[in-house]
């Protein structure tokens, strides 16, 4: 079999659905400034609206505080972040988000752009790509 019969299988392979707690920034919520969610990326995905298509991250956080509050997370499912918008679509196009990678978003509050005409939420993004280091097994030992 060629690489694109290989290709061309894969198509029907069963996709894992991976299921999150819930969805940062979550529509029409009051955020807080320094909500903030930071972990490791599990998936990666995309949504289309009738305004374009923005990148899911899809994390397992290990610092969750939505409206001023740490949020509970009892059955640790992971949190899906929605890279949409001017800045967070500006930052996916300059990172190469991968699974494994580990990255934070943080609302920065609402400010006035430079004309002075319209508000916009700043969101502040972080993001360090898996190294070749993290996939190594422990050394015999240690």
């Amino acid at each position: 079999m060629s690489n694109i019969d290989d290709l061309l299988n894969k198509l029907d392979e069963q996709q894992p659905i991976i299921e999150s707690i819930g969805y940062f920034p979550a529509e029409g919520a009051q955020h807080a400034v320094g909500d903030v969610v930071a972990g490791k990326i599990v998936a990666l995905g995309s949504h289309t609206t009738k305004y374009g298509t923005y990148q899911i991250a899809v994390v397992d956080a290990k610092i969750c505080q939505i409206s001023g509050a740490e949020a509970p997370n009892p059955d640790g499912k992971p949190w899906a972040l929605h890279l949409m918008g001017t800045v967070r679509q500006n930052f996916v196009e300059d990172n190469e988000l991968q699974v494994g990678g580990d990255f934070a978003m943080r609302f920065d509050g609402v400010t006035m752009n430079k004309s002075g005409t319209n508000e916009y939420e700043q969101w502040a993004c972080a993001y360090f790509a898996p190294s070749a280091v993290d996939s190594l097994p422990a050394a015999p030992g240690v």
